[in-house]
Order: C-alpha cells, then sequence, then structure tokens
C-alpha cells in the first residue's frame, strides 16, 4: 500500500498555527510514503513565507516521507513587476529547486511534476503545448503497470461554473494528450475547494469503448485561514493497493473541525484506475 497525502494552498503568511501544528501531528500519526503539495506555498511569496514553508517541509522529512512540491501563482511576486517579469520564481527555486517538468518515482508511482503558472497572468494557469508534450513524454516511458501521477497548481476541470475563470486554458488539449500517454491520476489544487471527477467524462470527447479513467483530484486550503466557499481546511489521502495490481483507488478527505482541533476523516470514495467503472459513482 502506498499512501500519498495530497496538500495545496498552504498559503504561509495566512496560515494558522493552530491548523499547522495539528497537520504536523496528522504527518506523524499516519505515516504516508509521500506528501505532495500542489502550490501556492506562499501568500505573496515572501522570503519570510518561504523560510516558513521550507520549516513545514523539514517537518516532514524528519518522518522519512518524501516530499513533492511544485508552485502556485502565489508563489511568485505580485507587487513586484520587474522581478515578476525578469526572475518570477527566484525565491521558489532558491527554496525548493528547478520548475522544470521532473519525475520522481515511490515505488511503482511516478510523479510527474510540472509548472501550470505564467507571469503574465494574475491568478489563471496554463499548460505550455512544450509542458504538455513534455509530461506526455515522460509519462510514455513508464513501465507496464506503472502508476504515472500528474502534480499541477491549476486545476484541470472544474466542478463549479463559480471556477471556470480558475482552471488551465486548454484544459481538454492538455487532458487529451495526457490520457493518451497513460496518465492515471491529476493532483492540483487553487480554488481552494476539494473535488474529484473523471477527465474523460467532462473534458476528453471520443474517448474508445473500456478506455480507462483519468481521475482529477482538487484539495482545498491546508492551512490558511483564507478558506472559500464554506469548505473547511483540508487535505486529501490517496491510497494505492499495490496488491491489487494498482487497479484501484481509495481517496480520503479530511476536513479540519474547530470543536475538535483536529482533522477528520470527512468522506471516502474508491474509484477504478484501469478499467472504465461498471457503474457512475457521485462525485
Amino acid at each position: 500500500m502506498i499512501t500519498i497525502m495530497h496538500l495545496s494552498d498552504l498559503h504561509f503568511g495566512t496560515e494558522s498555527a493552530q491548523v499547522l501544528s495539528s497537520l504536523i501531528r496528522q504527518v506523524r500519526e499516519l505515516s504516508p510514503e509521500v506528501v505532495v503539495i500542489s502550490g501556492d506555498l506562499t501568500q505573496r511569496a515572501k522570503w519570510r513565507e518561504f523560510r516558513a514553508a521550507k520549516r513545514f517541509v523539514e517537518e516532514i522529512d524528519k518522518t522519512d516521507t518524501e516530499v513533492i512540491v511544485v508552485p502556485g501563482n502565489h508563489d511568485i511576486p505580485l507587487f513586484n513587476p520587474v522581478m515578476r517579469m525578469f526572475s518570477p520564481f527566484h525565491r521558489y527555486r532558491s527554496v525548493f529547486g528547478s520548475t522544470r517538468v521532473a519525475v520522481q518515482h515511490v515505488g511503482r508511482v511516478r510523479f510527474i511534476t510540472v509548472n501550470s503558472v505564467r507571469r503574465e497572468r494574475h491568478a489563471s494557469g496554463f499548460i505550455t503545448s512544450r509542458r504538455r508534450n513534455e509530461v506526455a513524454r515522460v509519462a510514455q516511458e513508464c513501465a507496464e503497470g506503472d502508476v504515472n501521477v500528474v502534480v499541477t497548481h491549476h486545476p484541470l476541470g472544474i466542478n463549479s461554473l463559480s471556477d471556470k475563470g480558475d482552471a488551465h486554458h486548454g484544459d481538454s488539449e492538455t487532458c487529451r494528450a495526457w490520457h493518451g500517454a497513460g496518465v492515471n491520476l491529476i493532483l492540483s489544487g487553487h480554488v481552494h475547494r476539494p473535488f474529484l471527477l473523471d477527465a474523460t467524462e467532462q473534458l476528453i470527447a471520443n474517448t474508445g469503448e473500456g478506455e480507462p479513467p483519468m481521475w482529477i483530484l482538487n484539495a482545498g486550503t491546508a492551512i490558511s485561514k483564507r478558506v472559500r466557499h464554506d469548505h473547511p481546511n483540508s487535505y486529501n489521502l490517496v491510497k494505492i493497493d499495490e496488491r491489487a495490481g494498482f487497479d484501484g483507488i481509495a481517496v480520503e478527505r479530511w476536513d479540519y473541525r474547530v470543536e475538535g482541533r483536529q482533522f477528520f476523516q470527512q468522506a471516502t470514495r474508491s474509484v477504478e484506475l484501469r478499467s472504465v467503472p461498471s457503474g457512475s459513482i457521485g462525485k
């Protein structure tokens, strides 16, 4: 069993100390093999916010958990137009490293990271054709039976019309390319709204009968006080069972409850990876 804790939109600079403390306890108690942070580690890309995010990652490192990170639109300067234009990722790269497409193996799961942030856009994301093709190429290089998980900040696909302006531009084209290359799951954030949807239903037209689904799993904000849409702080837990041949995954959503001062499992859903589900699954 490989357990992935999927966090997003930490927004250090607006974090709740109480929620942060609870989240660190959860990492220690659950001991996931991987923690994925799908962008917006900071609120305004300030050095002190990056240092706080780094300290959090170092706490996770102490548990021998792999940490996989991508930048979000809040991780480049908003009020410094010169830096935003000429070196938008300087601070992010100084702390967390490259923003290029990369792949990291954890057992039979391959995590492919891709930067969706564009300096010329205020909030919305964009996967360039070069990055789209690069991710597809990397996904196609997997061994038979491996699981391809793409990590990006902006969601490809939405489950609410209010999020329409926040999704990627060119979602359908990107999803078709990645689905054809064998991507199984996409982890994202940005809209502070947790959801799970099948891209083959919403974004990919004319898939052949029996084609496997490609799931998009979005996370809410893990620790920020900037909660939206009446959704509390939350994170996702993804469990992939190797004994079942990686045919399916269990997805859990854990919500923070103020009255208990901790995260509680709020919802769970099991979905198939290798084949089309036999019946409809409620969103």
